[in-house]
């Protein structure tokens, strides 16, 4: 069974693990990373579950009404089956008055498809944003 939920520290270690999966070495939140997001105040970390085990992470950073999406993870064997999709339309649903923006490689199609399909437009190229020839495209959703 699918559930949505807030993450909190005993989530930690399962975080820590999808992080793993999905991210490579030199990008991915360590542990101690993932202890500092979760006390932040500024940060909501929301997560998809199935049953137990979380498949699916956002980090989402508050500035008054802006939302920073900062990270959006879904594990290797969840990927490309909706679930990106469906948590992103309920989180944008329950943050109508929001305006949201992200960051990503310019390279990353199904990315960047994702976002468009769920109303994100692209408001900037952001040359070498990840290293040298490595853009990204800055996105918005209002």
């Amino acid at each position: 069974m699918i559930t949505y939920d807030i993450a909190t520290k005993s989530d930690l270690n399962q975080l820590s693990e999808l992080e793993k999966d999905v991210f490579e070495k030199h990008v991915a939140f360590s542990k101690k990373d993932w202890h500092k997001l979760l006390q932040n105040k500024r940060v909501m970390i929301h997560v998809v579950r199935d049953k137990e085990k979380i498949i699916a992470d956002i980090v989402i950073v508050k500035f008054k009404l802006l939302r920073w999406i900062y990270s959006l993870a879904v594990a290797k064997a969840y990927q490309r089956k909706g679930h990106a999709r469906r948590f992103l339309t309920q989180l944008l649903f329950f943050r109508k008055k929001c305006i949201f923006v992200l960051e990503v490689a310019s390279d990353n199609i199904p990315a960047i498809k994702l976002y468009r399909s769920v109303g994100f437009e692209t408001i900037a190229l952001l040359k070498d944003y990840y290293g040298p020839k490595q853009d990204a495209y800055r996105m918005m959703k209002k």
